[in-house]
């Protein structure tokens, strides 16, 4: 067992890692990442990487050895953020400009068709290309980079508040996962640890989490250990109020958004599923009027 985590650890250096950090940079926003964006991606892209295995005590120090994937530029506040230096292949961008061209042509059509039934009124673009058919979301991209003629177009800010504070039943499968990854997966859907209840669950041979990680015996897949814990719930406490939450990494999550995930209702929770580059609502809870 010792020697197999072992060779997981040393798979990460070498020509793995090099693959590793080349798809990392071809993930990466031409407006470029933060630092936590930056560590959420290598967590999403290989969990057991650490800088270490590359000589680097930082993943600052990882970008900047690797001049040909990263570009690194200092911010004003004193802080940096990371940019692909892949190069984008013209011929792929040229090949896109005329199916963009022809997209652009049915949003016009459709827009001009809707102005003649009533004028002066913007329309959002999500709905056009609902309407119109079109699932290249480039367009919008292609709408604003020049002023389009025939079409005028209005950019609006829209606001939602953020997610009140949760209490909620945590199932982690903790064979790929770090410790830090739940953390910042636990922020992002702003749950509240101290009225949360957190079982990890994981194989013998994967990095302890915490000192109460329930480690599956030999041949049981962690993820039967953690729907056999969901249905306990669901039997025990049919009226669970919490939310429960699948947390995995993005290699399991279909197994926990299509397998495990719906095995089990809770008519008065919200169930995810929660990778740390994806949330999936598994089941929203029903609300009846009194």
């Amino acid at each position: 067992m010792i020697r197999r985590c072992f060779s997981l650890l040393a798979s990460a250096t070498g020509s793995d890692a090099d693959r590793t950090l080349r798809s990392i940079s071809g993930r990466l926003s031409p407006k470029g990442a933060s630092p936590s964006l930056l560590q959420a991606l290598v967590e999403d892209e290989f969990p057991l990487f650490h800088p270490s295995q590359v000589g680097a005590s930082t993943m600052k120090e990882v970008v900047q050895q690797h001049p040909e994937l990263f570009r690194v530029k200092p911010l004003a506040d004193g802080g940096w953020a990371v940019f692909s230096a892949l190069e984008t292949s013209p011929p792929v961008a040229e090949d896109r400009t005329p199916q963009l061209q022809r997209d652009y042509q049915k949003v016009l059509k459709y827009c001009e068709e809707a102005a003649e039934v009533k004028k002066g009124v913007f329309i959002p673009l999500e709905s056009i290309l609902y309407q119109c058919g079109i699932e290249n979301k480039e367009i919008a991209d292609y709408l604003m980079e020049t002023e389009r003629e025939g079409l005028e177009v209005k950019l609006s800010l829209n606001v939602k508040s953020r997610r009140h504070l949760r209490a909620a039943i945590l199932l982690v499968d903790g064979d790929d996962l770090p410790i830090n990854a739940v953390t910042g997966m636990m922020n992002q859907l702003n749950i509240n640890a101290a009225t949360s209840d957190l079982y990890i669950f994981r194989q013998s041979y994967s990095n302890p989490l915490t000192r109460q990680d329930v480690v599956a015996p030999a041949n049981v897949p962690t993820a039967y250990l953690i729907e056999k814990k969901a249905r306990e719930l669901r039997l025990t406490t049919p009226d669970l109020l919490k939310d429960v939450v699948y947390l995995c990494s993005s290699r399991k999550l279909r197994t926990y958004s299509e397998r495990v995930g719906p095995q089990n209702v809770f008519p008065d929770a919200d169930v995810y599923v929660c990778s740390p580059s994806q949330i999936r609502v598994i089941h929203e809870k029903k609300l009846v009027p009194i």
